[in-house]
């Protein structure tokens, strides 16, 4: 299964990108070029002169520069991921034949699939080694819920979002931060004890996307404590560090695991219409 995830995110990319990732030695080199680009950024559009008589994030990394890298960012994770959409649709869609079924139940069929293939993940649930199935929930609400978390703060500071929502933020950050650690750290764990078929072999990018998972809950609880112990540069530092990895995250999630999230619901959409027989359309 875990080749077979692999093949398709190299197979649905663009200009086959995504080979960068999956290759034994390019695997490490590409994060290590990309972790040394998104550090001497930090270092070029810092602040030289932040606060030091309290700790101030937003002092050391001014918080225009974060919204217009999101934004970018933003824009090349959605550009990609629809490349990456047409790409394998075109693929799966090849067969002439396949049964027309009408806007409606499309959209019927394609919200059907996201709550229970991505949502839910009920198709996980029930496969053969079902105690992975929370610690797999976990990893995708934990970074799905601090991205919320961030689009409230974000939200408050450029949109207007009502300033209530800034704690609600806060707390949302917290516990899906220890969500995210939970789900990262049980599947660190099982391929350091390999105590099953599953965590038997595990490729370099798995462990690479882990680790960047649970540093990336790590380190905004480590961002936290310093900024309450009101320590300036260590509070920096770690702010440093965080928006490091979790740039890694985002400039490589239309070629890594990330896009599993999207290919395998769409596959399963696509899948589902394929089956649907013309008896069931006139139905």
């Amino acid at each position: 299964m875990m080749a077979l995830r692999r093949w398709a995110i190299r197979q649905y990319s663009l200009g086959k990108i995504a080979d960068l990732f999956y290759g034994r030695i390019s695997s490490w080199v590409t994060w290590v070029v990309l972790t040394i680009l998104a550090t001497l950024g930090i270092i070029y559009f810092r602040n030289p002169h932040p606060e030091t008589t309290k700790a101030v994030p937003l002092s050391f990394i001014g918080l225009d520069f974060l919204h217009n890298a999101g934004l970018v960012m933003g824009l090349f994770i959605a550009f990609f991921a629809l490349v990456h959409i047409f790409i394998m649709v075109k693929s799966l869609t090849k067969n002439p034949t396949t049964p027309r079924r009408s806007p409606q139940k499309l959209l019927v069929g394609f919200i059907q699939v996201l709550i229970n293939e991505v949502l839910l993940q009920k198709r996980f649930r029930d496969c053969e080694e079902s105690e992975r199935y929370l610690p797999h929930l976990a990893l995708f609400w934990g970074f799905a819920g601090l991205f919320l978390a961030t689009i409230l703060v974000f939200g408050v500071d450029f949109f207007g979002f009502p300033e209530f929502l800034r704690p609600v933020a806060k707390v949302t950050g917290i516990i899906f931060g220890l969500v995210l650690i939970y789900g990262a750290g049980y599947f660190i764990l099982l391929r350091l004890r390999r105590s099953n078929s599953y965590s038997q072999y595990s490729h370099p990018s798995d462990w690479l996307f882990l680790i960047w998972m649970f540093l990336a809950g790590l380190t905004g609880f480590i961002l936290d404590i310093f900024k309450w112990l009101n320590l300036p540069w260590p509070t920096y530092i770690a702010f440093a560090v965080h928006l490091v990895i979790v740039f890694n995250l985002l400039v490589t999630a239309p070629f890594t695991k990330f896009a599993h999230a999207l290919y395998r619901p769409l596959a399963l959409w696509l899948a589902g219409e394929a089956q649907t027989s013309p008896q069931e359309e006139a139905s």
